[in-house]
């Protein structure tokens, strides 16, 4: 079966769905680290990885539902799970802006992780087209993700 023939437009639904889905999981992990780590860098380091590794996992299922995808096909339904992600956590930000001072904070905060999230996935997405066969591809593009969301966040927080 080709890609086509699964349909890249009925994964790339699957993905932007599972995406903003995948933001329920990340905050349970993340509420959980937090009740462990008091320090700022580390819980944000944390946060990153727990963000990517649940992101990981839906591209992972989406791709291997079909492992007829290639490379480029991955990549883009990956970014589409990353969108999705950005979007509901964006979302979930701007139902729980307590201010509109906040608000008008958030409003920055809504169009700058959209594409931070939909870069990280498709770098997930890349080691796990890249790294069927071989490991080292997929800890390689999940370790660039994660450093990549770690210093989009570290940033973030030295502009408040």
């Amino acid at each position: 079966m080709k890609a086509s023939e699964f349909g890249l437009g009925f994964a790339g639904m699957a993905a932007f769905l599972a995406g903003s889905f995948a933001i329920l999981p990340s905050i349970a992990i993340e509420t959980v680290l937090a009740l462990f780590v008091v320090e700022a860098m580390p819980l944000l380091f944390l946060n990153a990885m727990a963000e990517e590794f649940v992101k990981f996992f839906g591209i992972f299922a989406i791709i291997y539902a079909s492992d007829k995808f290639n490379t480029e096909e991955t990549v883009f339904i990956a970014g589409i799970l990353g969108f999705g992600f950005g979007f509901s956590e964006n979302a979930l930000f701007m139902a729980l802006a307590p201010s509109q001072k906040a608000l008008e904070f958030l409003s920055f905060r809504t169009i700058a992780p959209l594409p931070m999230h939909v870069i990280t996935a498709a770098a997930l997405g890349l080691g796990i087209a890249k790294g069927r066969n071989r490991l080292r591809w997929i800890l390689l593009m999940f370790l660039i993700a994660v450093i990549i969301h770690f210093a989009f966040n570290t940033f973030f927080i030295l502009m408040q």
